[in-house]
C-alpha cells in the first residue's frame, strides 16, 4: 500500500510491476499481466505474490497522475522481506525470538501484527519457532537507485557521463531530463534516490529549476549539481529556492577557469571518495566555498572541486566541472562520485566499493 501527497489515478499499463528482485504482481500465486490496482483516493495497494524471502524488491506503480495538467510519471517503490525481523532492523536474531515469545497469546493488533509471522491470525509458538529458524538471515544495506540527469545543454545528454553512472553497483535505472525545454515536477523528481542537474546552456526556468531542486531535498531526495549552474555570466546560472536557501557550496562567480586540471582528493577517505582516485575536468569556474560548506576535493589551481553542505537537515554536493558532452572534457570517476553520495546519505553500506568498477 502506498500513500500519495493528494488522489491520484494510475494508467498505465501494466499499471504496475515488480521490476527488481523475484516475484510479481498478482495473487494466489497467479501472476497478473496487467499488474491491476486498487485505487481509493490517495492509497494505491499493489498485491504481490510468489515473493522469495531475503530479499528487497522494486515496485514501479506506471502512470501515477495527480492532476490533469500534470504528466503521468511511473513511481519506483523499493521494499524488502524479511521473515522473523518482527522489529523491522533487517536483520534475525535473538530479539525478534524474545519479541515473538513475549506477544504469544495475545492478540493481533496494529502494535504486534509483525510477531504473527505466518498470518494467520494468531500469535503462537509456530511463530516462534519460524523466527527461530531464520535467525542470522539479513537484508543488505544495498540500495537499489535510480538516478536522474537534468540537463540544461542543446548539444544533448551526457552519455558518457550517463554510462558511468549506469555501471556503478545497485543503480538500477538512470534517466534524461531536458532541462532546457522543460522543467521537472516535484512528483517527477520524486521516482528517483537521485537528481543530478547541470546546465551548459539556460535552463528552461532557473528559479522554477531552484525551487523544485529544493523542495525534492527538503522531502529526502539526494541533489547534486555542477557546472554551470553558479556561472553568472548567462541564463545557465541556476536560482531559485536552491540557490537562495542555502543549498548549494559554492558562491556564484564570472570567473572561468578553461584549462584541464586533475583535482587533489583532500579527504581521500570521506565516502564521497570511496574507490574515486582521479578527477579530471577542463571547464571548471573561480568558485568560492559559502558558509558551512565542506570541500573534499581541490582543483591544483585553487577552486573547490567538489564540496558539500548541509542545509536544514539534508546534505547536497556541489561539482565544479563540466560533466557534459558538448564537448566531453573530463575524465575519472565522477559517476561513482556521483553515485557515492547516494550511497552515503541513504545509508547504503552494501553498495560502498573502493574499488574502482
Amino acid at each position: 500500500m502506498v500513500t500519495f501527497s493528494g488522489n491520484v489515478t494510475v494508467t498505465g499499463m501494466p499499471q504496475s510491476q515488480v521490476v527488481t528482485g523475484t516475484g510479481c504482481v498478482g495473487s494466489g500465486g497467479t501472476c497478473d499481466p496487467n499488474g491491476t490496482v486498487s485505487v481509493s483516493g490517495s492509497i494505491v495497494t499493489v498485491p504481490l505474490t510468489n515473493i522469495a524471502d531475503v530479499q528487497v524488491i522494486n515496485v514501479q506503480i506506471n502512470g501515477v497522475n495527480g492532476a490533469s495538467n500534470e504528466p503521468a510519471v511511473n513511481v519506483n517503490i523499493p521494499m524488502g522481506f524479511l521473515t522473523g525481523d518482527v522489529n523491522g532492523n533487517r536483520v534475525v536474531n535473538s530479539t525478534d525470538v524474545a519479541l515473538t515469545k513475549s506477544q504469544v497469546g495475545h492478540a493481533v493488533g496494529a502494535g504486534n501484527f509483525r510477531e504473527d509471522v505466518n498470518a494467520n491470525g494468531t500469535i503462537t509458538a509456530t511463530d516462534v519457532t519460524i523466527v527461530k529458524s531464520d535467525v542470522g538471515h539479513a537484508l543488505s544495506n544495498a540500495c537499489q537507485l535510480h538516478v536522474l540527469i537534468a540537463y540544461a545543454d542543446i548539444g544533448g545528454p551526457p552519455t558518457t557521463l550517463h554510462d558511468q553512472i549506469a555501471a556503478e553497483t545497485g543503480v538500477v535505472a538512470v534517466d534524461y531530463f531536458d532541462a532546457f525545454n522543460g522543467t521537472p515536477t516535484l512528483a517527477q523528481l520524486q521516482q528517483y534516490q537521485i537528481v543530478f542537474a547541470f546546465s551548459n546552456n539556460g535552463w528552461n526556468n532557473a528559479t522554477a529549476m531552484g525551487d523544485v531542486l529544493a523542495d525534492y531535498e527538503d522531502g529526502g531526495g539526494i541533489v547534486a549539481v555542477s557546472t554551470f549552474a553558479w556561472d553568472n555570466r548567462g541564463p545557465w546560472l541556476l536560482a531559485g529556492r536552491w540557490i537562495t536557501g542555502g543549498y548549494g557550496s559554492y558562491n556564484s562567480t564570472s570567473q572561468t577557469n578553461f584549462t584541464s586540471n586533475t583535482a587533489n582528493i583532500t579527504m581521500p577517505s570521506h565516502p564521497l571518495m570511496a574507490g574515486v582516485t582521479n578527477l579530471t575536468a577542463l571547464y571548471r569556474n573561480g568558485v568560492t566555498l559559502v558558509s558551512g560548506a565542506t570541500s573534499v576535493a581541490d582543483w591544483t589551481d585553487g577552486p573547490p572541486a567538489v564540496a558539500f553542505k548541509a542545509n536544514s537537515g539534508h546534505t547536497a554536493v556541489s561539482i565544479n566541472a563540466y560533466l557534459g558532452s558538448n564537448p566531453m572534457n573530463f575524465s575519472g570517476q565522477w559517476g561513482k562520485l556521483i553515485v557515492n553520495e547516494g550511497r552515503w546519505l541513504l545509508n547504503c553500506s552494501g553498495d560502498m566499493s573502493t574499488s574502482d568498477k
